[in-house]
C-alpha cells in the first residue's frame, strides 16, 4: 500500500500546483501530476523528487481527465486528490499516515474532509469561511473507482464512484483543505461551464442558449475552452458573440442561468467599454416557491446538512416533493438529518426524553406503521401534556380555514373579478410604492390572479397567495401566473424577503389580525410598505358575512399596526371603504419589539 497525491492541472495554475505539492510532498510516497503541456514547461517540479509527471491531451472533459491520474494508481493505494486551488492543512499532512492507518483498521474506504474557503472578492478583500462542505479527496483506490460525468453532457461536473459497500467516514474538522479562488476566477469558470456543458449540472440542451453559443464559436474557429478563454481575454470580440453575452444579463433562476449571468459579469469586468450601458437588474431573482428557487433551497440543505452537493436524483426528487406538496420545505432539514448518510457521517446522539415500550411492526413505506406510532405516542405523558393540546388547537384552526377553503363546495369555484376593477388600486399602490424602490411584492388574497396580473403589468415582481385549486388553475391558464396556496397567518417566506404587501378586501378575513400583522412584519424588509383596502364597518351587509370575522374601525386597524411596529404613511379611506398605507419601522426604533421578540421566540 502506498499513499499517492494526485492532481490534474494546467500551466496557468503552476504556482498553485507548486504550493499544494510543497505542503504534502514529504508526507506521501508518490506524487502524480497530469497536465497537457510538455514537461519542459514544468521544470520547477524537479525540486520535488517524488513527483511523476504525465503529459495528457486536454479534451474539455473533466471526468476523463481525472480518470487519467487514477490510472497511475495500484489497487489498495490510498489516493489524496486535489485541484490546483485546493491545499491541505498542515494538521492533515502531519497526521496523514496515522489517519489512513486508523481507516484501514476500521475498514473505511473513503474519508471526507472539510473545506475552508478563501475567496478574494471583487474589491480585493479576502474572505475566509469555514464551510459545512466535506469533499471526497481521500480514498482507497480499487479498479472499480472512477469519475463519471453527470447531467446531459457529462463533461464538467462528475461523481466519484466506489465499489458497493464502501464504508465512509467524516474526518474531524481539525483536518481540512483550503479552497482558494478569486471573484474573477469564479466568473470565468462560470463562462467555462456554460461553454463546455451548458452550465449548471451539465445542463446541455436544457439551456436553450447553449447550442447558439456553440454555433457562434464554431464559426469563429474556437474549438476548445482554452481558445475561447484566450479570445475573450483579448476583447473586441465578434458582434454576435457580444450580443449573446449581453442577453446573459437577463438570465436568472436555474443554476445554469445564474452561470450565464456570471458570464456577463466576467466579460464586463474584463472589457467594461464594450458593455457600457448594459447592467444586470439587481432585482432579478427567482420567485419564492418557483421550481428553480425550490431546487436551490434543496441544494443548500444538502450542503448545510449532509456537507455535499445534492446528487441529481435527490435534488430532483425532493424538489418535486416540495412543489407537489408531498413534503413541506421546512421539513427537509429534519428528513436529511434522519438519513443513514447523516448518521454515518456525523453520528446521532440518542434523543432526550421519555422512553415508551411498544411492539412495532415494520412498514416498508414509512418505516414504522402509523397505528403503532400513534399507540406509542398515546402511552407517553409528553403526548397528553404537550402534543395533544397543540394538535387540538391546530385542528380548530384548520376548521376555521375551511371558510377560506370554500369547504361547502369542496374548494371549488373561482373568485373572479374583472382586471379593470383592480387598476385604480394598483395605480394608487404604485404611486406610493414605486416599483423601482418596492419591487418584490406579496399579493395576499390573490383570488384567481387578476390583481396579481395587474400588479405585474405595473412593473412589480409579485408573489400571489390564495386558497382554492380552481383559483390556482385559473390563474395559470388565464394569466400564466403560478399562485401559491397559503394561510396568511403563517406565511412560508424568509424574514425580510418582500419590499411590500398588497391586500384588497382581504384583511377582514383574518381570524387573528394581530398575529397576521406580526407575520407581515417578519417577511417585510425595514421600510417595507403594506397597502390594505377593507370594508366599511358600518356597512350592515358586511357585518352579516360569516367570512368577515375582522371588520374593524379605522382606529382599531391603526392601533394593531402600531402595536406590531408599523407607522401610518397615509389614510386613503373613502366613503363605504377604508384604505391605508403602513410602513415597517426598524426593530431598534420600535418600543414594543423586545416584547414581541420574546413572545414569538426570537430572543
Amino acid at each position: 500500500m502506498a499513499i499517492v497525491y494526485a492532481q490534474a492541472t494546467y500551466l496557468e495554475r503552476k504556482d498553485q500546483t507548486l504550493e499544494g505539492l510543497r505542503r504534502i510532498h514529504d508526507h506521501v510516497d508518490r506524487c502524480v501530476v497530469i497536465s497537457s503541456e510538455p514537461v519542459e514547461d514544468w521544470s520547477e517540479l524537479k525540486q520535488f523528487p517524488k513527483v511523476e509527471y504525465f503529459q495528457e491531451p486536454w479534451t474539455d472533459n473533466f471526468p476523463v481527465y481525472r480518470n487519467k491520474y487514477l490510472e497511475k494508481l495500484s489497487p489498495n493505494d490510498w489516493a489524496i486528490v486535489a485541484d490546483p486551488d485546493e491545499w491541505f492543512s498542515d494538521s492533515f499532512c502531519q497526521d496523514l499516515r496515522g489517519v489512513i492507518e486508523q481507516a484501514e483498521k476500521q475498514g473505511i474506504g473513503l474519508l471526507l474532509i472539510n473545506s475552508h474557503d478563501f475567496f478574494e472578492q471583487e474589491d480585493g478583500k479576502v474572505e475566509e469561511r469555514i464551510s459545512n462542505f466535506f469533499k471526497n479527496l481521500c480514498f482507497k483506490y480499487a479498479p472499480e473507482v472512477h469519475y463519471e460525468g453527470v447531467g446531459e453532457t457529462k463533461n464538467v461536473h462528475e461523481t466519484l464512484l466506489f465499489p458497493p459497500g464502501t464504508k465512509q467516514a467524516t474526518l474531524p474538522r481539525k483536518y481540512y483543505y483550503e479552497h482558494h479562488k478569486t471573484w474573477l476566477e469564479e466568473k470565468e469558470r462560470a463562462f467555462r461551464n456554460v461553454f463546455i456543458s451548458g452550465g449548471g449540472n451539465n445542463a446541455g440542451t436544457i439551456n436553450p442558449r447553449w447550442l447558439p453559443l456553440q454555433s457562434i464559436t464554431d464559426r469563429l474557429g474556437l474549438k476548445s475552452w482554452s481558445e475561447v478563454r484566450a479570445y475573450l481575454r483579448r476583447g473586441n470580440i465578434d458582434k454576435e458573440l457580444l450580443q449573446w453575452i449581453i442577453e446573459c444579463k437577463d438570465q436568472c433562476g436555474w443554476d445554469w442561468q445564474n452561470e450565464m449571468q456570471d458570464s456577463f459579469r466576467f466579460y464586463k469586468r474584463l472589457h467594461p467599454t464594450e458593455l457600457e450601458g448594459f447592467e444586470i437588474d439587481l432585482n432579478l431573482k427567482p420567485m419564492y416557491g418557483s421550481p428553480p428557487e425550490v431546487m436551490h433551497y434543496v441544494e443548500q440543505c444538502y450542503l448545510e446538512i449532509l456537507g455535499r452537493h445534492a446528487d441529481t436524483g435527490g435534488k430532483a426528487g425532493y424538489t418535486n416533493a416540495i412543489l407537489t406538496g408531498k413534503i413541506k420545505r421546512e421539513d427537509l432539514p429534519s428528513i436529511l438529518k434522519s438519513s443513514d448518510e447523516y448518521k454515518q457521517k456525523f453520528g446521532v446522539a440518542e434523543p432526550e426524553g421519555e422512553r415508551v415500550s411498544v411492539a412495532v411492526p415494520v412498514n416498508v413505506d414509512v418505516r414504522v406503521g402509523e397505528d403503532s406510532f400513534v399507540r406509542a405516542l398515546m402511552k407517553s405523558r409528553t403526548y397528553w401534556e404537550k402534543i395533544r393540546p397543540k394538535l387540538e388547537l391546530a385542528d380548530k384552526w384548520n376548521r376555521l380555514l375551511n371558510v377560506a377553503r370554500k369547504v361547502e363546495t369542496c374548494g371549488k369555484g373561482v373568485d373572479e373579478s374583472p382586471l379593470e376593477s383592480f387598476v385604480p388600486f394598483a395605480e394608487t399602490f404604485a404611486h406610493h410604492c414605486p416599483p423601482d424602490k418596492y419591487h418584490t411584492i406579496l399579493d395576499i388574497g390573490a383570488g384567481c390572479g387578476s390583481q396579481t396580473k395587474v400588479l405585474s403589468d405595473k412593473g412589480f415582481k409579485v408573489v400571489g397567495i390564495t386558497f382554492g385549486e380552481d383559483n390556482i388553475q385559473y390563474a395559470k391558464e388565464k394569466y400564466g401566473i403560478d399562485l401559491l396556496e397559503m394561510d396568511m397567518h403563517n406565511l412560508q417566506f424568509p424574514d425580510n424577503f418582500f419590499d411590500g404587501a398588497f391586500l384588497i378586501q382581504t384583511f377582514e378575513h383574518a381570524f387573528s389580525p394581530w398575529l397576521f400583522i406580526i407575520e407581515l412584519r417578519r417577511i417585510l424588509r425595514d421600510g417595507g410598505r403594506v397597502f390594505i383596502d377593507v370594508p366599511d364597518p358600518d356597512d350592515g351587509e358586511m357585518l352579516k358575512t360569516i367570512w368577515h370575522p375582522s371588520v374593524l374601525y379605522p382606529n382599531q386597524i391603526k392601533a394593531l399596526f402600531w402595536k406590531a411596529g408599523f407607522k401610518e404613511v397615509v389614510d386613503l379611506s373613502q366613503k363605504h371603504r377604508l384604505a391605508f398605507l403602513f410602513e415597517k419601522i426598524p426593530d431598534n426604533q420600535f418600543e414594543m419589539w423586545g416584547y414581541i421578540k420574546h413572545i414569538m421566540g426570537k430572543a
